[in-house]
């Protein structure tokens, strides 16, 4: 049966083919050889004349013996994703989509710049990338690319299409993946509800639900994971608001013992003041022979006292705003280090999403192509062609280019289970597993 599919198949391929040639209007020219793709290495020849008089044209169209290679600026180059070429010293000339000879002569120029006088650039395509082949075929994998390659001699070249009992361990793969992208997509969607909350207290500002976790598990969902982690972050903020308000008593203490004291500043002086006149005046009568010098005395002990009192006020007063200024010390070092390690919680989460997010688009595409195809009656087969971003449906007729995943899906209820190991496969050849 699959035989007469592939005969079928390539009859189609060939009046395809001969319709093209009969009426070339119809259909556009398919591409040639040598027009150069993103991924294709070329080989470019950079050729300086002996003597500006010499000039010779060599075998196949190459210099000849009067030019010398210049090999600083010859070698192999690969077309970067930008569509260019760059040449150390020439600079940079675009290449994807044009000829060899296109970009020969773009660097022609340039070159002749350089040295001063005519030479001469060559270029060629010296490999391109492969095309890969999943599916239920008996050897998925990358092939090399030549022009005019179609997914149907795609298929022949991974040697045709299986015929054989489903792969039971498909399921268990399928499973393994599903899994692992659960849990991914739940460990997302908790590192974006804890960003939203850090992200609202470190703005001081209303939580704010991210859109990215709306789209994930829809608004009430979002509303409800963000107000959880917000009554995970309340004992948090509870214990950090207690450390503030002791070292506010702290400070409101210090702060209250130096009013006291210096409220009492003011009597004790106008005390030693009155004792200070009282002395004054007792050494006075005792000089004039009117009073006795142990009443002198007494007077002169009562002003020490007091003097002595008002210096042990200051002394307290020195000792509270010391306390008070290791408070304020402690209180500000405490909410700076509070912000710091919210500043770096918020950095890490965000950190967290930008790895998540893509593996978790990533382990989304995994899980489609390990999906098995609908099985229905009938021998088609059916073709995906991945180029690039671009995921473009084909038939048996659809040209190729460099670098193309064909995905073959055979609608065939016996050959759905060999699409997990080709599909691993392509896995592997795309990630270099």
């Amino acid at each position: 049966m699959r035989k007469r599919f592939f005969a079928a198949g390539l009859l189609l391929l060939m009046c395809g083919r001969l319709a093209s040639a009969q009426s070339p209007n119809d259909h556009p020219p398919p591409p040639t050889a040598d027009v150069i793709a993103v991924g294709d290495k070329l080989k470019l020849s950079f050729y300086e004349p002996l003597a500006a008089d010499k000039w010779s044209e060599g075998r196949n169209g190459q210099p000849g013996p009067s030019f010398y290679l210049r090999a600083e600026f010859s070698g192999e180059y690969v077309v970067a994703p930008d569509w260019s070429v760059t040449v150390p010293v020439i600079g940079r000339v675009m290449a994807a989509h044009r000829t060899a000879e296109d970009v020969a002569n773009d660097l022609t120029n340039p070159f002749d710049k350089l040295i001063g006088h005519a030479g001469s650039v060559t270029a060629t395509i010296v490999s391109r990338l492969p095309i890969y082949v999943v599916g239920p075929v008996k050897t998925p994998g990358a092939y090399p690319f030549s022009p005019g390659l179609t997914p149907l001699s795609a298929v022949a070249l991974a040697g045709g299409v299986l015929n054989q009992e489903p792969d039971r361990w498909a399921l268990v793969e399928a499973m393994q993946m599903a899994g692992k992208h659960a849990s991914s997509v739940e460990r997302l969607q908790r590192v974006l509800a804890q960003y939203a909350v850090l992200r609202a207290e470190l703005d001081g500002k209303p939580v704010t639900v991210p859109d990215q976790l709306v789209r994930l598990v829809g608004e009430q969902r979002a509303r409800d994971l963000a107000a959880t982690e917000a009554a995970r972050r309340a004992p948090v903020l509870a214990a950090q608001a207690d450390r503030a308000h002791g070292f506010q008593s702290a400070i409101d203490t210090a702060q209250q013992a130096i009013s006291i004291d210096q409220s009492r500043l003011a009597p004790l002086q106008e005390s030693i003041n009155a004792r200070q006149v009282r002395t004054d005046a007792l050494l006075s009568l005792m000089k004039g022979g009117n009073s006795d010098r142990t009443v002198v005395l007494q007077a002169q002990s009562e002003l020490v006292n007091v003097q002595d009192r008002r210096a042990e006020v200051l002394t307290s007063i020195a000792a509270d705003q010391n306390r008070l200024a290791n408070a304020r010390i402690d209180a500000a070092k405490f909410a700076s280090d509070t912000k710091a390690e919210l500043e770096q919680k918020v950095t890490d989460l965000q950190r967290e999403i930008d790895t998540l997010s893509p593996e978790v688009s990533a382990d989304a595409g995994v899980m489609q192509l390990l999906q098995p195809s609908d099985p229905s009656s009938g021998d088609d087969l059916r073709f995906e062609i991945v180029r690039g971003s671009d995921v473009l449906s084909a038939d048996i007729t659809t040209r190729l280019d460099p670098g193309d995943v064909v995905r073959v899906m055979s609608l065939h209820p016996t050959a759905v289970g060999s699409t997990t190991d080709s599909r691993r496969g392509y896995i592997a050849s795309r990630t270099g597993d």
